[in-house]
């Protein structure tokens, strides 16, 4: 736990240290200009379409950030008071999406945590609970295909330096290049820009 900077300190214990953070959270959540979220992508050059939005992840601080800022584009208020037990659960949702691949759709089968550059099946990091999620995609071609997302849920835990979020497909999706594809798409933590 000591290379987690995040879960050293009390995130959302009922304490004063707690409160004010999630005053800190609540007020972050109301004044962002757009939804705040932690991205899942594939690197690649910038202004590619061909690294696609792989999915995202939530905490219990963005989850709360997130519930402030839509209650702020409704023009409604958000307080202490608001903050529900489900948004301040110590887990990490993670939320793998469908991609349209030429006329077909790229269905998310498991996803699993790993130490980076790890393959072994055995110190892979197994959701606790996972939903699926369905879409349809559709082109002005006529194209029409359902598909499959999953949103997987592991302990908080699992979120740390030095560690990937693999998000496994059924065929391959742009992997930064024209020519490149991946079934098992990997994308490490960046701890620093997470809250």
């Amino acid at each position: 736990m000591a290379d987690n900077p995040y879960l050293q300190w009390p995130v959302f214990r009922r304490s004063i240290v707690a409160a004010f953070q999630r005053s800190l959270t609540i007020a972050l959540g109301a004044s962002a200009k757009q939804a705040p979220f932690y991205e899942i992508r594939r690197p690649g050059f910038v202004g590619s379409t061909f690294k696609p939005r792989l999915g995202y992840f939530t905490t219990p601080y963005l989850r709360i950030a997130q519930a402030a800022y839509n209650a702020k584009k409704q023009y409604k208020p958000f307080g202490e008071g608001d903050v529900t037990a489900e948004m301040t659960v110590s887990e990490l949702h993670v939320y793998g999406m469908a991609q349209a691949v030429g006329a077909r759709a790229a269905n998310v089968q498991p996803i699993v945590i790993t130490p980076k550059g790890e393959r072994d099946p055995g110190k892979a990091i197994r959701p606790t609970s996972v939903a699926e999620v369905p879409v349809e995609f559709r082109n002005l071609m006529g194209m029409e295909a359902g598909g499959k997302g999953l949103m997987a849920v592991f302990p908080l835990e699992a979120l740390r330096n030095g560690f990937e979020v693999h998000i496994i497909y059924d065929v391959g999706v742009p992997n930064g290049s024209r020519t490149s594809f991946c079934e098992d798409c990997f994308v490490e933590f960046d701890l620093g820009k997470i809250k």
